[in-house]
């Protein structure tokens, strides 16, 4: 890792205005974990892309600390839902990642969320099911009508979650187009 001078100075960052970006990766990495479940290894590399939109590989490594399979592997994750793309830099071997614009929504951002979700559709199903035919034994457990709850909560989600997305992505293409 070169020093923090160096960094720094990467693509004319003053100390001041790194501090400031240091303070807004930070924010990244916290809250993304915190509500959208994100790791926080991608999240800082996002958030690199929101205060500087082109980064290599190796100004991503300088920058955060992280290994280089561990940039390669978000930078492949970002490029792949379409949140970066991927440029060869003429002359090099190395490419430029940018981000040209910000996504006017985040449909992509949340898909693996949705992929969750669906693969345990089946899975609440069956359990809702389980409780529906078995309801009079088990209504002598305590908190039987709250389990019951839950489970058609969390199926009635998985729905819900596909319809948003799917709402999402219209808009996205709509503010796209424009």
């Amino acid at each position: 890792m070169i020093a923090e001078t160096a960094i720094g100075n990467l693509k004319g960052f003053d100390p001041e205005i790194r501090l400031i970006e240091k303070d807004i990766v930070a924010f990244f990495k916290q809250k993304g974990a915190e509500f959208g479940g994100k790791d926080p290894m991608f999240m800082a590399i996002l958030a690199y892309f929101y205060v500087r939109e082109r980064l290599t590989q190796q100004d991503l490594q300088n920058l955060s600390g992280f290994s280089a399979g561990t940039v390669s592997k978000v930078l492949r994750q970002l490029v792949e839902i379409n949140i970066i793309t991927k440029r060869m830099i003429p002359g090099t071997h190395k490419h430029l990642y940018t981000m040209d614009q910000p996504p006017v929504t985040f449909s992509q951002f949340y898909l693996p969320t949705e992929r969750i979700l669906l693969k345990y559709e089946d899975e609440l199903k069956q359990i809702k099911a389980h409780l529906i035919a078995h309801t009079s034994e088990m209504r002598r457990i305590r908190s039987f009508s709250e389990v019951l709850a839950a489970v058609t909560l969390l199926q009635g989600s998985v729905h819900l979650v596909s319809t948003l997305i799917a709402e999402m992505k219209k808009e996205a293409e709509k503010q796209a187009k424009k």
